[in-house]
């Protein structure tokens, strides 16, 4: 069961979630993929605290969805929000299921494809946090 780490950006995780619907070839609903969406929008600014504007940091509520998640029956997390993967290396540390690394699987992709370069749309903490880099 794949669980989305979301409302880090509530707008990204429906993304997320319709992009993974609109993209399963699927003939019924049990074809689709059981899929579990924490969306905390409340959770500390990441961009913020990226650029040292706010001490929130919010590790911690991330991690605890990440557990509620796993809890619920995640078998893998995916973090629906570019920027929280400044996160990543924490959060893949600390809950026992594997984290997907969007960035890093797009990345891969792409080079797979043969793009030797790429334009992205980013917050200023993705840009800072050289997260694509």
């Amino acid at each position: 069961m794949l669980g989305i780490l979301g409302g880090l950006g509530p707008a990204a995780s429906c993304y997320l979630y319709q992009m993974l619907t609109d993209h399963t070839p699927a003939s019924c609903d049990q074809d689709h993929l059981d899929i579990v969406i924490s969306s905390r929008a409340s959770t500390p600014d990441r961009t913020a605290f990226i650029l040292g504007q706010s001490k929130e940091d919010p590790f911690a509520v991330m991690e605890q969805d990440g557990f509620s998640l796993v809890n619920y029956g995640a078998t893998v997390l995916a973090i629906a929000c570019n920027t929280a993967h400044y996160f990543y290396d924490r959060l893949a540390q600390a809950l026992p299921v594997p984290v997907l690394n969007m960035p890093q699987l797009t990345a891969a992709d792409a080079k797979a494809a043969g793009c030797t370069k790429l334009g992205i749309l980013a917050t200023d903490g993705t840009l800072l946090a050289e997260t694509y880099q």
